[in-house]
């Protein structure tokens, strides 16, 4: 099991990444600040066109236990992403800001701000009136008034509150057999809390089945990493792998990355809202011993696989941010 006692990478050896490049702050269990969406382009060399619609993709996690463990060459591992994972898309994200969040004091502010920060301006949103607005003012081009008809058909999210929960019942409820709910960021709690959630194009009983399978190859993946002799942690980082709170998409890059470097996990960045909706961590720092190890490896992933943004962090590490919602399949 990797430790903090081993031998650490020398900062020196990272070059700038020629990807977009800001700073950012590596501290786990604390909720890292997002970037603005105004400077949330992608890389083109990792943004890449998505079909959209049709059903979610098949489980994709064990692709990271297998590398970690079994060590697959190159070239067998980037037949696998193309071929079986080439076809799965974005649903309705945005990259992470660099402006730090505003403070707020209350859910129906941390749910705005968070909104801002993480969802894409062009993403089919329902929200309260007032809500709606200031979204609107913001920038959001696809944001209405949620209703208690029609709108499970168009919209990929829903910021819900109690009362809209109450507006919506009967759509959501005449939808489940063909449109699922997931929640990706939660503020408060019991009844007054507000939520925002991802609609999705399956099942809500077959939703929930992946998500426990997604929830247990996690926790494999995670250990994997920890037994993984190329790959360090810092004590945080190694708390977080033990309770397989790190998003797939991050674990099966570092299974990669471990397979041609040496790497330091330095910090899982868990932001607040997400881990309470029961999500994974989706941003992670590293260090690694190879210079051109990191860049090559994210040039080998498809799909929700590809990091929305890769930044140079503070000491030579690096950062990288994957998009709400990639991780439910």
């Amino acid at each position: 099991m990797a430790s903090d006692n081993q031998p650490g990478v020398r900062p020196s050896r990272q070059p700038r990444i020629t990807l977009h490049l800001a700073g950012s702050r590596g501290q786990t269990q604390r909720e890292p600040p997002d970037h603005a969406r105004a400077e949330s382009s992608i890389p083109p060399a990792v943004g890449r066109t998505q079909p959209a619609g049709g059903e979610p993709q098949p489980s994709r996690s064990i692709v990271a236990v297998l590398l970690a463990v079994a060590g697959l060459t190159a070239a067998g591992i980037t037949a696998y992403l193309v071929t079986r994972h080439g076809g799965s898309q974005h649903v309705g994200s945005a990259a992470p800001s660099s402006a730090h969040a505003r403070s707020v004091s209350t859910p129906m502010q941390q749910a705005e701000t968070w909104v801002t920060a993480n969802v894409a301006a062009s993403a089919p949103l329902c929200a309260d009136v007032a809500l709606a607005a200031q979204l609107a003012q913001s920038g959001f081009t696809a944001v209405s008034n949620c209703r208690s008809d029609g709108w499970v058909d168009k919209n990929q999210f829903v910021v819900s509150t109690p009362d809209i929960r109450v507006a919506i019942a009967g759509g959501l409820a005449s939808a489940v057999r063909h449109r699922a709910s997931l929640p990706v960021a939660r503020f408060g709690t019991g009844g007054a809390r507000i939520e925002v959630r991802m609609l999705l194009p399956a099942a809500q009983a077959a939703l929930s089945v992946r998500m426990a399978r997604a929830t247990d190859e996690r926790a494999l993946a995670d250990a994997a990493l920890l037994h993984n002799p190329r790959v360090t942690t810092t004590a945080s980082a190694r708390t977080a792998l033990h309770q397989g709170q790190l998003d797939i998409r991050a674990a099966t890059l570092l299974a990669l990355l471990a397979a041609r470097t040496r790497v330091r996990v330095d910090a899982i960045l868990i932001r607040a809202p997400e881990a309470a909706a029961g999500r994974p961590a989706r941003s992670i720092t590293v260090s690694v011993a190879d210079p051109a190890a990191l860049p090559a490896t994210v040039g080998m992933l498809t799909g929700d696989y590809v990091p929305a943004r890769v930044t140079q962090a503070g000491g030579g590490a690096t950062r990288l941010d994957w998009r709400v919602g990639g991780e439910q399949v």
